[in-house]
């Protein structure tokens, strides 16, 4: 692929940044002829339904009045907040699900609602919305005899829903590193919307937000990564590896990992969960076939057994199968030691990190031993600054893959070979007058399927693709 082959092709407006993964359905039929769909939804508190190859909206719904001024972790550069998570799809019910936040300036009352969509035409579905609540036993901070409520006014949903076995998902960080706050995962039926379970992650504490890119399953478990925030090895579980079960409708711990230098991660603000856990496919030959792979703010990579997380120690990681120090992302100064804020990208036994002030980084796993090598093999010719971009790779089997990521500064769309990623095979920026992206934003991945790749910008979703 080259400028001679692929190119921009179209691009959609919409109302409000999408900071949200675009979701893609094929071969619908909408308005009485049939589509391939991609569907995104807007921090304007709206959801899009696009013919996929260029031919229009299809439907599109709006939602209440959005949240001023402010952006995802605080106030200054998004204008508005409505909807942050991406979605999630149930072809079999034929319902996509939204979590959107809002403000009644009459009232001044701030809320999250969960809604249920016709994937068709857009129409709530009976029963929706439902508005996002709950409470928990419990000492922490924001405590009222004994109960730990959902503050709708200082949480934000960021982590894309989930949903498994019936059950949507919706997690929650902070709205700007407001207090009070806490973690939050809330569990509703897919059919009804009934709540089905409530999870604080730190119910005798303060904080534990849960960050980044998305809840991860592996079809029985839950797996999630906290931010800074209480640790007293349960009930409170701030910058820690979670695994719950969602066993009897309800959310328990069934295995975690927590770094040795936990108490010095919250103190310095040095958050685990600024990027997620990636969950890898079976590895067969390891002695660990089940691993997740990430890294927070610090940089460092932890390669955990799923089923054996390892716990604590208090001296070390060495229970884990891994620990690889200041593997990801620059610190600019000894003040400011945010390396990574990037959730890993896997393919064909190699692992992808973007860390921040720092090219991409291609590590190569041992399948044998579960094990990265703890240097790059490569690294990409493009330096990623604050906060590094959300990888995504696209393969053809095993035999040939592209790594994509957006460079939010610049706003360039970059396109590498995913066997050795300081060769790129495009930019964006190579043909720009035709090619160029619009306004970048941070966290927003890509979607790459069907031979095009869909972006969501600050104004725009933009497709590229060969032509």
């Amino acid at each position: 692929m080259n400028t001679a082959t692929f190119k921009k092709l179209f691009s959609y407006g919409v109302s409000g940044y999408i900071y949200g993964q675009p979701l893609f359905v094929p071969r619908l039929l909408v308005n009485g002829a049939t589509h391939n769909v991609v569907y995104v939804a807007s921090e304007g508190n709206n959801v899009y339904a696009f013919d996929a190859d260029g031919k229009g909206l299809l439907w599109k719904t709006s939602f209440g009045s959005t949240v001023p001024c402010g952006n995802i972790s605080g106030c200054g550069v998004a204008p508005v907040i409505g909807i942050t998570a991406t979605p999630v799809i149930d072809t079999a019910l034929g319902n996509i699900y939204v979590a959107n936040r809002q403000f009644n300036s009459t009232t001044g009352a701030y809320s999250h609602m969960l809604h249920s969509l016709n994937m068709l035409t857009g129409t709530e579905n009976a029963g929706s919305p439902v508005t996002i609540t709950g409470s928990v036993a419990g000492t922490g901070y924001d405590a009222v005899n004994g109960t730990v409520k959902f503050n709708p006014k200082t949480a934000s949903d960021r982590s894309a829903l989930l949903e498994l076995n019936g059950t949507i998902y919706v997690a929650f960080a902070s709205y700007g590193d407001t207090d009070p706050y806490h973690g939050w995962i809330f569990g509703y039926s897919a059919s009804s919307l009934a709540q089905t379970a409530v999870f604080n992650a730190t119910p005798n504490g303060a904080q534990g937000s849960i960050w980044g890119a998305h809840l991860a399953s592996d079809g029985t478990f839950i797996y999630t990564v906290t931010g800074n925030g209480t640790w007293d090895r349960g009930p409170d579980w701030g910058d820690s590896y979670l695994k719950l079960s969602p066993a009897s409708g309800s959310l328990s711990i069934a295995d975690f990992f927590t770094p040795f230098n936990v108490s010095a991660l919250t103190a310095n603000d040095r958050d685990l969960g600024s990027g997620l856990a990636t969950l890898l496919p079976p590895l067969g030959s390891s002695p660990f076939p089940n691993v997740m792979i990430g890294a927070g703010k610090e940089g460092r990579i932890y390669v955990v057994n799923r089923d054996n997380m390892g716990q604590f120690n208090s001296a070390c990681d060495c229970q884990i199968v891994q620990s690889i120090p200041n593997a990801v992302g620059v610190a600019t100064n000894t003040a400011d030691l945010e390396r990574n804020f990037s959730t890993p990208a896997y393919w064909n036994g190699n692992v992808y990190f973007s860390g921040t002030n720092d090219p991409i980084k291609r590590f190569v796993l041992n399948t044998k031993t579960s094990k990265l090598n703890t240097t790059p093999s490569d690294v990409s010719p493009t330096t990623y600054a604050f906060p590094g971009s959300s990888p995504v790779v696209s393969g053809n089997g095993n035999g040939s893959g592209i790594l994509w990521a957006v460079e939010k500064g610049a706003s360039v769309l970059h396109a590498y070979d995913a066997t050795k990623v300081s060769r790129e095979l495009y930019n964006s920026n190579q043909n720009a007058t035709r090619d160029s992206l619009g306004q970048a934003i941070k966290f927003a991945p890509p979607l790459v399927i069907n031979g095009k790749v869909y972006i969501g910008t600050r104004s725009s979703l933009v497709v590229y693709g060969n032509f």
